[in-house]
């Protein structure tokens, strides 16, 4: 949440990265790999906003290959289209 807050209210690029980071990095050691998804998903977008399309399919990829079952829930559908989407970008 305070990533997306500080893209929208301070439009500070840097300070969300940061704070989507943080938010991945928790989640993956409590070993909540939803919120990890979410969290990489949110970076995904800034990056790729950022014209980094490479960087998101990585951040993406990344989280969505550790997953074992799952794979019909929204926030997984999304993450997988969303990097593909990408991938027809720089193709």
């Amino acid at each position: 949440m305070k990533g997306l807050q500080a893209l929208s209210g301070d439009h500070d690029p840097d300070a969300a990265a940061t704070l989507f980071l943080q938010s991945a990095a928790l989640a993956r050691k409590q070993g909540a790999f939803a919120w990890e998804l979410r969290a990489a998903m949110n970076l995904a977008r800034l990056r790729a906003n950022q014209g980094r399309q490479r960087e998101a399919i990585e951040l993406l990829e990344g989280v969505y290959n550790r997953f074992t079952e799952g794979f019909e829930t929204v926030d997984l559908l999304a993450a997988i289209a969303s990097a593909s989407r990408r991938k027809k970008k720089i193709d």
